[in-house]
């Protein structure tokens, strides 16, 4: 209900009509439909599939308690903690960067031998992307 700083005939800021806006929104109309995804469990944590596309896939992942996991090379990702924190790093540059909620990491193709340790009770999104 943002109507981008656009202005009247008159130059004056166009009055927004929020109540109309609202009253015409149905809030149970999805579509696609929303698929519940299930959560699928592995040794250090669980996770579940939010978005698979052909050019791209969400997860999320859910650590209960203090975790390390190494992830496979050749894919472009980006890591974004929703809860909890994490530490990414390791790979060929040696470099490491530590994320609160809020904010995300991108972690490029090329490099290899990257973990995240995560702090107990950590929940991310992972984004990951096919290195063309």
């Amino acid at each position: 209900m943002f109507d981008w700083n656009r202005v009247g005939l008159d130059g004056q800021p166009r009055e927004l009509h929020i109540a109309q806006s609202l009253a015409s929104i149905n809030f149970n109309d999805f579509e696609p439909k929303l698929v519940p995804a299930k959560y699928n469990q592995v040794p250090k944590f669980k996770y579940r599939h939010l978005v698979q596309d052909p050019l791209f896939n969400v997860q999320e992942m859910v650590f209960e308690s203090a975790e390390t996991i190494l992830l496979a090379g050749q894919l472009l990702r980006i890591i974004a903690v929703v809860k909890g924190a994490a530490e990414v790093g390791g790979g060929d540059s040696k470099i490491s960067i530590h994320l609160q909620p809020g904010q995300f990491g991108l972690i490029p193709a090329s490099l290899k031998g990257v973990e995240i340790k995560a702090q107990p009770q950590t929940t991310f999104l992972c984004v990951e992307a096919e290195a063309n």
